[in-house]
Order: C-alpha cells, then sequence, then structure tokens
C-alpha cells in the first residue's frame, strides 16, 4: 500500500496494489500493522457498507463529534463517487477548505477521513457500493454535519444533486457564528 498526501492535513489517499492473474485480482483493502502511521494506535470498531442505486444521489456532509469522534477510511467496491472532504476543525490551516476526487472499482484508491473532517459524496453511476472503516461506532446523538448545498461553501459537485435525505436538506450552514469544531 502508498500512502498519498492531500492538500487537507490528515486526509490521506491509499493507494492498493492489486494481484492480478487470469482468475482475477486480490486486493488488500485494509491492513493494522501497514497503516499503523494512519490509525495512531486506534482500532477498526465498525464496519458500513452504502448502496447508492441512481446516479447524481447525493450524500453527505457527516462527522461524529466528541467522544464518537472517528477516523474513516473509505472504498468503492463498485460503481464510482465524487468524493468530498471539508476540513471543519477550528483551529485547522485549512478550515472550510476542501479535497475531492473519483473514487471507484478501477482505481484501487482509499480516502482516509480524520476526526473533525466532514464527509460526503455523489454517485457518478447507478448501484454504486461503499465499503467504511470506522474507528467509533455510530452515536447518534454525537452525529452532526453541514448542509451539501451550503452556498457560502460554493462546493462544485459534478452532477446536479438529486434524491438528498430530508436529515442532509435539514443539516446547517455556515454563517458568520461558524466556528468549526
Amino acid at each position: 500500500m502508498e500512502i498519498i498526501e492531500t492538500i487537507i492535513p490528515g486526509v490521506k489517499l491509499i493507494k492498493r496494489k492489486p494481484v492480478k492473474d487470469e482468475r482475477g485480482s486480490f486486493q488488500r483493502l485494509f491492513c493494522q500493522e501497514e497503516l499503523v502511521s494512519l490509525m495512531l494506535g486506534e482500532k477498526i470498531e465498525q464496519i458500513n457498507y452504502s448502496k447508492t442505486t441512481t446516479k447524481g444521489t447525493l450524500r453527505g456532509l457527516h462527522l461524529q463529534l466528541g467522544d464518537f469522534a472517528e477516523k474513516k477510511i473509505i472504498t468503492c467496491t463498485k460503481g464510482a463517487v465524487f468524493d468530498l472532504a471539508l476540513d471543519l476543525r477550528k483551529n485547522s490551516e485549512t478550515f472550510l477548505e476542501h479535497f475531492s476526487l473519483e473514487l471507484s472499482q478501477e482505481e484501487h484508491l482509499s480516502i482516509l477521513i480524520p476526526e473533525g473532517v466532514a464527509h460526503g459524496f455523489q454517485s457518478l453511476q447507478d448501484n454504486s457500493e461503499l465499503l467504511y472503516l470506522h474507528t467509533s461506532r455510530y452515536s447518534f446523538s454525537h452525529e452532526t454535519g453541514i448542509y451539501p448545498l451550503d452556498p457560502t461553501l460554493n462546493l462544485e459537485w459534478p452532477l446536479k444533486a438529486i434524491k438528498l435525505s430530508e436529515r442532509d436538506k435539514s443539516l446547517k450552514v455556515v454563517d458568520e457564528n461558524f466556528e468549526g469544531y
């Protein structure tokens, strides 16, 4: 595995190296020992899977705070998504900046999202599937986020956004009082 830095401190790409032969391919998605420098002693506590059936669907921007703040490693196992990380850490040099890329099953990339950075994605193909590795279990009372179409942020999603959940539509917008987390 190769670790690639991004413009947001703590947001990293993990480039996997599949082994291929006439039968197909094999690749390691996660290895605690190989990724010890990223995990800083933290263990994976929860694994989630999402399937987004319709191209253009927008999900996010989500994060957990407090005792349930988490690192996430996200891998696209089928299809393709436009993936976005938004820095909401109040003391970060990249506060309110974002990093985005296309994740797909062909690229062999995963993205690590650290604590204090919100995550969201837009499906670029029907039936896109993501696998999430979390360092904390889900806690409804510790979850928050930012409205992904907040005009203040001027995020450029590649497709017309469709099928936002009611929860995502009700997320906070960044205003003059927003100081970060």
